[in-house]
């Protein structure tokens, strides 16, 4: 037995809509995510002052995911 809402559209096919409209986001959420280039030489000394510096960006990622995912 099918629920219908509205004009004939089942409930199923808006928990599917809006389960890939949250699947869509949580992935675009990644290429805001840029990986820093370092050349061989400097990896060792600049590589954790880089990657403190993402920590925002890294953060912001983290709870933007956690909270879509409790919507989603």
């Amino acid at each position: 037995m099918s629920r219908e809402v509205g004009d004939g559209v089942s409930k199923a096919r808006i928990e599917t809509l809006t389960d890939g409209v949250f699947a869509i986001v949580m992935t675009i959420l990644v290429l805001d995510i840029v990986v820093p280039h370092l050349s061989h030489s400097e990896a060792s000394t600049e590589l954790l002052k880089r990657l403190l510096e993402l920590w925002p960006v890294v953060l912001s990622y983290a709870s933007s995911f956690i909270i879509l995912g409790f919507f989603g």
